[in-house]
């Protein structure tokens, strides 16, 4: 599924690259500058063992696609550099292990242990969502949220597109938890026949509650659902949440703001898939919406897919990101951007939020009178 399509990906990316070394200019990571471009190229064709030095900068390169924006060739770097990861996959550094190690469905009996001993500090941020979480009892619904392990978010963004959903009647399937990840950090970690069975796992929860529409929470999660369109020719409409919410404005009673909000793109839904107008859209409608000014537009990478290698030096490669912030307030779309971003955020003063929770905090008055009547209906009904 992934390793055949990215191998002939990257053979023919190979012939068009020139080795001009302008994706090494644009390159953020430091060890950039010392990287020589043939040394890549040999690296990702050889079966020889690649040198330590470029070893070290596969490892730390994060997926950015800052590469592809200057590549006069339209050699995808990123994905020369994720073939290259995949060759090294079976010594990831322990950042990434870290992150990876309890996601997916096929785990071992300790780690089945170490999942439920991980995912007990975690459980505090469920609430209500604890009964959706890796549940094998799906119902048929033409309306599914497909939230991942992104319904562990502290954002609780997962919570919220919920009680917005409920506001609005809406009837729906949940999928999420660690057994329903998407697989897409492994991929580009490196490892494809991991991701490849989530994929897999994936399809068969889908094929079981049979939706009409998914609605994602990250980039992430959409790029997977995606996946399954290509590789399995499935027909549901696929939605990020902040479309589902555009489809859904005209039932929102949204009250419009003054505040000046600074917006950080995703790599995948904005720059990937195009869709860098429809969360502006939807913010505009609730204030003044200003673009990150070192992105220039090219919507560069948080920094997820480097999970927690090097933490230090991503640090310094995400603070530099935020001090470009003018504004008080830094929202975004995608949920794993959240999650990146928030620890360097709060050191630094930010409120960080994200598209969902500012519609749900511009109608959370009317969702509390709603659930308020209900409340008031069950009683009578039960007199």
């Amino acid at each position: 599924m992934f390793h055949e399509l990215l191998e002939k990906e990257v053979r023919e990316f190979l012939k068009q690259c020139t080795g001009c070394g302008k994706c090494m200019e644009k390159c953020p990571i430091p060890e950039s500058d010392n990287m020589l471009i043939r040394s890549l190229n040999y690296a990702a064709q050889k079966k020889s063992m690649p040198t330590p030095n470029t070893i070290n900068f596969a490892e730390k390169c994060m997926q950015c696609g800052g590469c592809n924006t200057v590549c006069p060739a339209n050699c995808h770097r990123e994905k020369i550099m994720l073939w290259l990861k995949a060759r090294i996959s079976r010594n990831l550094p322990k950042g990434y292990k870290k992150v990876l190690k309890y996601k997916g469905n096929k785990l071992s009996f300790f780690e089945r242990i170490g999942k439920y001993l991980e995912l007990r500090k975690k459980n505090h941020i469920l609430d209500n969502l604890r009964k959706h979480v890796d549940k094998k009892n799906l119902k048929e619904a033409n309306l599914l949220f497909y939230f991942g392990d992104s319904v562990y978010s502290p954002s609780k963004a997962a919570h919220k597109l919920l009680a917005i959903a409920d506001y609005l009647k809406t009837d729906y399937e949940v999928l999420a938890g660690y057994s329903y990840c998407n697989g897409i950090q492994h991929y580009y970690s490196g490892l494809l026949k991991k991701a490849e069975q989530m994929h897999y796992a994936l399809y068969d929860a889908i094929m079981k509650i049979n939706p009409t529409i998914i609605v994602t929470l990250t980039g992430e999660d959409y790029e997977a659902m995606k996946n399954l369109q290509r590789h399995w020719h499935q027909k549901f409409i696929l939605k990020t949440a902040t479309e589902w919410l555009m489809d859904n404005i005209d039932k929102l009673k949204m009250k419009s703001g003054k505040q000046k909000i600074t917006f950080h793109d995703s790599c995948i839904l904005s720059r990937k898939e195009n869709k860098k107008n429809v969360p502006r859209e939807l913010l505009n409608k609730l204030g003044t919406v200003t673009d990150l000014p070192q992105d220039q537009g090219l919507c560069l990478c948080c920094g997820f897919f480097r999970a927690e290698h090097s933490p230090e030096e991503m640090k310094e490669i995400q603070t530099k990101k935020l001090d470009q912030v003018k504004t008080k307030t830094l929202s975004v779309e995608c949920i794993n951007c959240w999650n990146n971003l928030a620890p360097i955020a709060e050191q630094k003063g930010l409120k960080i939020t994200d598209v969902i929770s500012l519609v749900y905090e511009s109608i959370e008055k009317e969702i509390e009178e709603e659930i308020k009547n209900e409340v008031i209906d069950e009683g009578e009904t039960e007199e």
